[in-house]
C-alpha cells in the first residue's frame, strides 16, 4: 500500500459545534479543515462531517477495490457477464463492468497522485 501524503485519520469533529468551532481536527487536536464563518451553519457542519469521514472513506474504497479484484479472479466468464448485466440494469456500470478505472481515479484524486 502507498504511503499516505495526507494527515493520517481519524479526523474528528468536536462533540459540540458552535460559532468559531466549525473545524475538523486530527487526533492530536491539530486543525485539518475549517468551515469558517458560514451563513448556513448546518451546511458548514455537513461539509465538515464529510471532510472528517474522508480518511475512512478512502480506506474503505481501497478495501472494496481489492475485494472486487479478488472476486473477479475466482469468477467464471458467465458470472462476470451476469454481474455486468446487473450493474448496467442498476445504472452503476462505467468504464467496464466493475468500474475499476473509476475507483482507481477516485483513489488517485483523494491520494493526490
Amino acid at each position: 500500500m502507498k504511503q499516505v501524503k495526507h494527515t493520517p485519520g481519524p479526523w474528528i469533529l468536536p462533540a459540540r459545534i458552535a460559532g468559531d468551532n466549525l473545524m475538523v481536527r486530527d487526533v492530536k487536536g491539530m486543525p485539518i479543515a475549517d468551515a469558517g464563518q458560514r451563513w448556513d451553519v448546518d451546511e458548514g457542519i455537513a461539509n465538515l462531517h464529510l471532510i472528517a469521514a474522508a480518511p475512512s472513506l478512502l480506506e474503505e474504497l481501497r478495501a472494496a477495490h481489492q475485494i472486487i479484484r479478488n472476486a473477479l479472479q475466482i469468477m467464471t466468464t458467465p458470472q462476470k457477464n451476469e454481474w455486468a448485466r446487473a450493474n448496467a440494469r442498476d445504472g452503476v456500470d462505467g468504464d467496464g463492468a466493475t468500474r475499476a478505472h473509476e475507483r482507481d481515479a477516485a483513489i488517485n484524486r483523494a491520494s493526490g497522485d
